[in-house]
């Protein structure tokens, strides 16, 4: 398991990394907006989100790149 604490942008680039390899991605939001983290239900909390290392559910997102950037699409 692999958790990262940023924005969406840093949060995209480890879900690439994370979903490379296939083990599982912690959503720990550090960012100015974290859309990706709201949208998982994990709100803004940095302590609240450290939850999800013991107790976390899984949740499958669709990735995608463009133009070399990587992309989450949590809302499909």
């Amino acid at each position: 398991m692999l958790g990262m604490a940023g924005g969406d942008g840093s949060q995209a680039l480890v879900a690439a990394v994370t979903a490379r390899h296939g083990i599982p991605f912690v959503v720990v939001p550090a960012g100015t907006r974290n859309h990706f983290a709201r949208d998982l239900g994990v709100g803004t909390g940095v302590v609240g989100s450290l939850a999800a290392f013991v107790d976390g559910v899984d949740v499958r997102v669709d990735m995608a790149e463009v133009n070399g950037r990587v992309l989450v699409n949590n809302a499909s």
